[in-house]
C-alpha cells in the first residue's frame, strides 16, 4: 500500500473538521470565536499533511501496512468514543479512572500497582485542574455528585 494513502486520509479528514470549525463563529484574534482555532489548528495539519503527502507521492514509497498493528489504535479510539458516553451518564470519576485503567494495563501492558496508581492521580489532577483552576463544569457524579 503507499504510503501516501495515510496523508491523504488526514488531509480529508482535517478537511471536514476545518469545514465543521468554519460552520461556529470564527470571529477575529482580538475576539475569537469558538470555531477560530480549531479551524485555524486544521488548516496548519492541511498544510503539513499536504508537504508530507507529496513528499511521499514523489518519493513513492511504500508503507509495511499490518492489520494486526490496528487493533490496539482502533481499541484506543473505540474506548474514547465509550468514555464520552458514559461520561454523560455516570459522572467524570468511574469513566476516567475506566479509560486510563484501559490505556494502561490493556493497551500499554502496564503492572497492576503502576495502573492503578497512576489512574487515580491522574483522574484526581485532571478534575482539580479543570473542575476548581479552570472552572469547567462536569456532568453530575455519581460517586461524589
Amino acid at each position: 500500500m503507499p504510503s501516501y494513502v495515510s496523508e491523504v486520509c488526514v488531509l480529508v479528514t482535517t478537511a471536514f473538521l476545518a469545514y465543521m470549525a468554519y460552520g461556529l463563529k470564527l470571529g477575529t484574534i482580538a475576539q475569537p470565536g469558538p470555531g477560530l482555532w480549531p479551524f485555524l489548528l486544521c488548516l496548519a495539519i492541511v498544510a503539513l499533511g499536504s508537504v508530507a503527502g507529496l513528499t511521499n507521492f514523489q518519493e513513492k514509497k511504500r508503507a509495511d501496512f499490518e492489520p494486526k498493528k490496528m487493533i490496539k489504535p482502533l481499541m484506543a479510539a473505540a474506548s474514547i468514543g465509550v468514555y464520552a458516553l458514559a461520561m454523560e451518564y455516570v459522572g467524570y470519576t468511574l469513566p476516567t479512572v475506566a479509560l486510563t485503567i484501559f490505556w494502561l494495563k490493556v493497551i500499554g501492558g502496564e503492572k497492576w500497582p503502576i495502573t492503578l496508581a497512576i489512574s487515580v492521580s491522574v483522574s484526581a489532577l485532571f478534575y482539580l485542574v479543570f473542575s476548581y483552576l479552570l472552572g469547567v463544569p462536569f456532568p453530575p457524579d455519581i460517586l461524589f455528585g
